[in-house]
């Protein structure tokens, strides 16, 4: 079973992904979206968000907050609720 999701990923998933470099900015960027607790953010979400938004890009997840907490900043973040169709 593991294998087949792996396989499906290096497949389907993987190529349409881009790896981008982590900067100090994104740091402080997500250190801003955590400011005030204002949101459900975690640490690691809120970096994914500042590198998304540095980036001009769509963070897709299945993390309600982290969906939420995109839509509040103004950060594309796409809730997935179900498997996306390749």
């Amino acid at each position: 079973m593991a294998h087949e999701v792996f396989d499906t990923y290096s497949r389907l998933v993987a190529p349409h992904l881009r790896r981008i470099a982590i900067e100090d900015v994104n740091h402080s960027q997500a250190a801003l979206l955590l400011d005030g607790w204002a949101t459900a953010l975690r640490a690691a979400d809120a970096l994914h968000l500042a590198i998304a938004a540095a980036h001009d890009a769509t963070v897709y997840t299945f993390d309600g907050g982290m969906a939420a907490a995109g839509k509040e900043f103004g950060i594309r973040a796409q809730l997935l609720t179900q498997p996306m169709a390749y």
